[in-house]
Order: structure tokens, then C-alpha cells, then sequence
């Protein structure tokens, strides 16, 4: 589940590097997490498809899109990790370093512009997979947020797309249809087979003439 809301989060680099690993399937392969302002670590297909190759200090070109202004930025890959492939959105990390070294443009202002710019992504784990947006729906609710995109206190956020076939609930009326569509399958199955053994039951009883 992914959270994009302004405000701030104390974790240190290493806790945040592992719940954000833990969450997002990112099982670290080659290299270390960022460290210092340049450094910078992204999964395998990622790193293909920008044409940089897959060794420890290799440069990498990025065009960062800050409210609309392009800066293009070179930074150094210290690792990376094979894409996973239920996860089709290219990752890359930097360090804690590098957020604190540009404070002035990473400034949230998404109840102004929406943009994500400075936004906080918080990855949230829940105790199973069942109905996760509904759970999550509750959670943004409880916590005096809101999912409706027009209201002032909205928060933008989705469920992880690996869990998207558990995203599903049943209301009464889903209930009752399926109860009695089970019971009409029983039914039917006991009709055909109390059939099958009355037939061969009353051709015998007329052969032996009773």
C-alpha cells in the first residue's frame, strides 16, 4: 500500500531501506543501500532500460521532473536487485544524504499543486491480505484523512498491485447469491445420483417380478 502526503517521518537510513525492501519485494543482490549525496540504487530493468550497465560505480543520468522543471542530475549506482515481475514500476533509491543536501526544492506543496515533489510514500503492511481497501479505506478514515479525491484532507493511495486479486469483499446480497447457488449445486447432485441408484433398484425389482 502506498501513502503520498506531506509531513515527516523519523526513521533512520538503514530501518527505512528495510521496510521499504520488506514491502516492495527488493531483495538487495549486489552492492549497498545509498550512502552518500550521489549515490543511488535501482532494480534490474530499470537500469536496462536506461542503458546503464549493471556494475558497481557506473554513472547514472537522470532528468528530474521538480514542479515541472527538468534538472538532469548524475549520480553513481552503488547497487541493485532483480526487478520483480509482479512490480512493473521502475525504482530507484537515493539516500537520506541527498534529500537533507536539497531540502530547498524537495519542499511539499501537494495540498497547493498536487504535485508529488517533496510527498512522503509510506508503505503500510496489515496483518493479512484480505480486503486490503477496505482496511485501508478505515485506516485513512481513522486517522482524520480522507480517499475522496475532492475533499481537504485527501490523502492519495493505493493498494500494492501484487495484491490486487485479494482486493475484494462481500456484501450480503454476494452472500445470499452464493449460498443459494451452492445449495442449487448440492441439490442437483443429490437429484442425478438418487436417480442413477433408483433406476438400476427398480429393474431389478421388476426382473424378479416383486
Amino acid at each position: 500500500m502506498l501513502l503520498a502526503a506531506c509531513g515527516k517521518m523519523v526513521l533512520n537510513p538503514v530501518q527505512t531501506t528495510i521496510l521499504q525492501n520488506h514491502s516492495a519485494f527488493i531483495e538487495p543482490e549486489v552492492g549497498h543501500v545509498p550512502e552518500t549525496e550521489n549515490e543511488v540504487i535501482a532494480d534490474s530493468k530499470t537500469l536496462e532500460l536506461l542503458g546503464v550497465p549493471m556494475e558497481l560505480g557506473a554513472t547514472v543520468p537522470l532528468e528530474l521532473n521538480i514542479r515541472d522543471e527538468t534538472i538532469t542530475r548524475k549520480f553513481t549506482l552503488c547497487g541493485w536487485w532483480k526487478s520483480a515481475p509482479a512490480f512493473n514500476v521502475g525504482q530507484i533509491f537515493a539516500s537520506h544524504v541527498y534529500v537533507d543536501a536539497h531540502l530547498d526544492e524537495l519542499q511539499c506543496a501537494y495540498y497547493d499543486d498536487y504535485a508529488m515533489t517533496g510527498a512522503i510514500s509510506a508503505y503500510i503492511m496489515f496483518p493479512s491480505s484480505i480486503n486490503l481497501q477496505a482496511k485501508l479505506d478505515r485506516l485513512l478514515s481513522d486517522s482524520g484523512f480522507s480517499s475522496v479525491e475532492t475533499d481537504l484532507n485527501y490523502v492519495d493511495s493505493n493498494v500494492n498491485w501484487s495484491y490486487l486479486s485479494t482486493n475484494f469483499g462481500m456484501d450480503a446480497g454476494t452472500m445470499v447469491g452464493l449460498g443459494c447457488g451452492l445449495l442449487l449445486i448440492a441439490f442437483t447432485g443429490y437429484l442425478i445420483i438418487y436417480n442413477i441408484f433408483k433406476f438400476p433398484l427398480c429393474v431389478t425389482s421388476a426382473f424378479m417380478g416383486c
